[in-house]
């Protein structure tokens, strides 16, 4: 019978900031590039002036829409990572509304 033992890998803080540099130095040519390049586009595709401007836009919608989830997201993973099993635990306990508490009623 095999038994799954759970380990914990070991987090370098900065290796994981070297990771986080390089994802977003790939990612921003993409959104950046479309800027200079709209002209081109619109006079390729037959894009009309209205449509050129809806998608220069479009990548200031996601940021703004997913911002707000953003900082919470990374906080739990990370956390779950950086703290030992008894930290976690603790940091769970604080996350959850404390138990309603039993008041005693006078039927008198």
């Amino acid at each position: 019978m095999d038994i799954a033992i759970a380990t914990r890998h070991v987090v370098r803080p900065g290796l994981v900031i070297a990771g986080f540099v390089l994802i977003a130095a790939n990612l921003r040519p993409p959104i950046t590039s479309v800027g200079p390049l709209v002209g081109d586009i619109r006079a390729d595709t037959g894009m009309s002036s209205a449509a050129a401007g809806l998608l220069t836009t479009l990548p200031l919608l996601a940021f703004a829409g997913v911002s707000p989830w953003a900082a919470p997201i990374a906080r739990r993973i990370l956390d779950r990572y950086l703290l030992t099993d008894d930290q976690w635990d603790q940091q769970e306990a604080k996350r959850k509304p404390p138990a309603p508490v039993a008041t005693p009623t006078n039927t008198e």
